[in-house]
């Protein structure tokens, strides 16, 4: 099976890989996403599938070999260690896996996706309007009010649909002080200049300078999470940037 190591590399790769997509996708959108609660929905799909599926997701994950269990071995050891901080960082993960009502699932995938993946499964009318309100009630448990449900109507034709959520809130191990705040300049992607709120803080912190970036990494207290900041340098293609990543 694949060695911990290719399943970090690929995980890594994956989550670039998708950025990039998303990037060009939407160009003019803020993007958020978790590379690690993707990966895990697919790792599961992964388990349940066959043929050129099987082998289409396994290289979407940027892996080679198709271990479905040593695969959810390092999803859920990676969700348990993402799970368990230590300090003060609030962080909840869950995904859901909703089959139309009435369609077989075998019970050695029911079994994976509840045992090694950790996953919810329900059988559901997706034609039913009380459907998606479940479904929004479960985003918005989950990610403590902030995630209002589902974006868009569901097809009542639907076969299946994962739902992914993450709720993360952390302190800063240095934190910022809100009265040294000020208005300054920031110019977006279409290079307009707008004036937003900008902390400032000064002290010690991990810092790299490249020809086209800077890039700072901003610890949180407790666990192992910090923020990688990255800073083209003035003048410079965003696009062009995003795919050195």
């Amino acid at each position: 099976g694949p060695s911990t190591l290719d399943l970090v590399s690929g995980q890594r790769s994956f989550g670039f890989r998708l950025l990039a997509l998303l990037a060009d996708q939407f160009p003019d959108r803020n993007i958020l996403f978790s590379p690690a609660n993707l990966g895990a929905a697919l790792a599961l799909l992964h388990s349940g599938s066959t043929g050129p599926a099987r082998r289409a997701i396994a290289g979407a994950l940027g892996l080679r070999d198709d271990d479905p269990q040593r695969m959810s071995q390092f999803f859920l050891a990676l969700k348990d260690h993402l799970g368990s901080p230590e300090g003060e960082v609030d962080l909840a993960q869950a995904t859901a896996l909703w089959v139309r009502a009435g369609s077989t699932l075998s019970d050695e995938f029911v079994r994976q996706g509840r045992e090694w993946f950790d996953i919810d499964i329900s059988q559901v009318d997706f034609s039913d309007p009380h459907t998606k309100i479940a479904m929004d009630t479960w985003v918005r448990d989950r990610t403590r009010g902030l995630i209002g449900g589902i974006a868009g109507a569901i097809d009542a034709e639907t076969l299946l649909l994962l739902t992914s959520a993450l709720y993360f809130k952390g302190l800063w191990s240095l934190p910022f002080d809100p009265q040294q705040t000020k208005k300054r300049g920031f110019t977006t992607f279409d290079g307009t200049l707008k004036q937003v709120p900008m902390m400032f803080k000064s002290s010690q912190f991990n810092y790299l300078q490249k020809r086209d970036f800077q890039a700072v990494r901003l610890d949180y207290k407790g666990g192992p999470f910090s923020l990688y900041v990255f800073l083209p340098n003035e003048g410079s293609d965003l696009r062009r940037f995003q795919a050195g990543l």
